[in-house]
C-alpha cells in the first residue's frame, strides 16, 4: 500500500468519524459503549424465545389433538371443535371481565343493582 492510498483511507476514516462522532473504548478498539450495552441487553431476545417455547409448546398440543382425533372426526369437525373451545374461552373470560367489573363499579359506588 503506497501513501497516497494509507492517507486516502485515513482521511475516509476522519470523515466516517466526522459524521458518527463514534468513540471507541480505549481498551476496545471500535467497541462503542452503547453497542457494548446493547450488546447485554436481552430483554429482546429472550421475550422472542419465550414466544417460540410457547409457540412450539402450543403447536405440539394442537399436533397432539389433531392426531388422536382425526381416525374419528372429519377435519371440518376438528375445525368446528377448535371453534368451540375458543368460543368457551372467550366466554369463560366474559364472565370473570363482567365479575371484576362489577367488583370494580360497587367500589366506585357506581353500582345500581339492590342485590
Amino acid at each position: 500500500m503506497d501513501s497516497t492510498q494509507s492517507n486516502d483511507q485515513w482521511q475516509s476514516f476522519l470523515q466516517e468519524y466526522k459524521e458518527n462522532k463514534i468513540v471507541a473504548e480505549l481498551d476496545q478498539p471500535l467497541i462503542t459503549k452503547d453497542s457494548r450495552e446493547k450488546m447485554h441487553d436481552t430483554t429482546e431476545a429472550v421475550q422472542s424465545l419465550n414466544q417460540k417455547v410457547l409457540f412450539d409448546k402450543a403447536k405440539e398440543f394442537f399436533l397432539e389433538t389433531i392426531c388422536e382425533y382425526s381416525e374419528q372426526l372429519s377435519g371440518q369437525q376438528i375445525f368446528k371443535a377448535f371453534y368451540a373451545a375458543a368460543q368457551e374461552n372467550l366466554d369463560h373470560f366474559d364472565k370473570e371481565y363482567k365479575k371484576a367489573k362489577q367488583i370494580i363499579d360497587c367500589i366506585q359506588g357506581l353500582n345500581n343493582d339492590k342485590n
